[in-house]
C-alpha cells in the first residue's frame, strides 16, 4: 500500500488488459508494466510495436450503478489558496464551474495536472467490474481523449469533484487535493473516440 492509501494496482491492470484482449480475440505478444508511469499504465507488445495504455477503473456501486459515469483524472495534486475554498468545493459539482474552482487554486504549491493533460497513451481503457464480471469495458483512441476540443468539452459540459480525503488516509493533513471530471459512458462526444476495431487500430499505429 502506498502513502495515499491505495493498493498497488499494476498487476491487476496487466491482468485486466490481458483478459479483455483475449475476450475480443485481439492479437498480441504480451502485456507489461509501463516503465514511465507518466506515459501510461501498461504496454501491449504486438508485432514489434509497443502500445501504451491508460487503464481507468470505475467502481460499480459508488457511481456507475446510479449514473453510468466514468471518472477522468483532471488534476493529480493541488492546494487551494485558502482553507475556506477547501470547504467550499466539496462533493460533486455542477457542469461549467470548473474554471471558477480552478481560479481558487494556488498554482505555486505542488500543482500537477492529471493524466488527461500529459498521458502519452495510445489507448485509454475504461472498465467497470460487477462482482467478478466486466459490467463495462471499452477502449478509446488516446489522441481523441487528449485532444484540446474534447478537454474543453469536458470542462464545459461535465460534472467534476474535488477528491477530499478521508481522515483515515495517511495524507489527509498534507492539504493536497485532486480533482476528477465525470463523463457519462453514453456521452456522444466520448464515444466518438471509442475504438470499434482494436486489431485494426493497433495494426495502423
Amino acid at each position: 500500500m502506498n502513502i495515499s492509501g491505495n493498493f498497488n494496482t499494476k498487476e491487476r491492470e496487466r491482468r485486466v488488459v490481458r483478459e479483455l484482449l483475449d475476450m475480443r480475440g485481439i492479437n498480441y505478444d504480451d502485456v507489461i508494466e509501463c516503465i514511465d508511469p507518466d506515459a501510461g499504465d501498461v504496454v501491449i507488445l504486438s508485432g514489434g510495436k509497443e502500445i501504451i495504455v491508460e487503464v481507468k477503473e470505475e467502481e460499480y456501486e459508488t457511481r456507475f450503478k446510479h449514473y453510468g459515469d466514468l471518472g477522468i483524472d483532471l488534476i493529480s495534486t493541488f492546494q487551494f489558496a485558502s482553507a475556506a475554498d477547501r470547504q467550499k468545493w466539496r462533493g460533486v459539482l455542477p457542469c461549467g464551474r470548473f474554471n471558477e474552482m480552478y481560479a481558487t487554486i494556488d498554482k505555486t504549491r505542488g500543482f500537477k495536472w492529471g493524466k488527461l493533460m500529459y498521458s502519452k497513451s495510445h489507448i485509454w481503457l475504461f472498465f467497470v467490474m460487477r462482482g467478478n464480471e466486466y459490467h463495462y469495458a471499452e477502449f478509446f483512441d488516446g489522441n481523441g481523449i487528449k485532444s484540446d476540443g474534447f478537454k474543453a468539452y469536458l470542462k464545459r459540459n461535465c460534472k467534476f469533484a474535488v477528491n477530499n480525503k478521508p481522515q483515515s488516509q495517511c495524507s489527509y493533513n498534507d492539504g493536497f487535493q485532486s480533482a476528477a471530471i465525470f463523463v457519462n459512458s453514453n456521452d456522444r462526444e466520448l464515444n466518438k473516440h471509442r475504438i470499434n476495431d482494436l486489431n485494426r487500430f493497433i495494426a495502423v499505429l
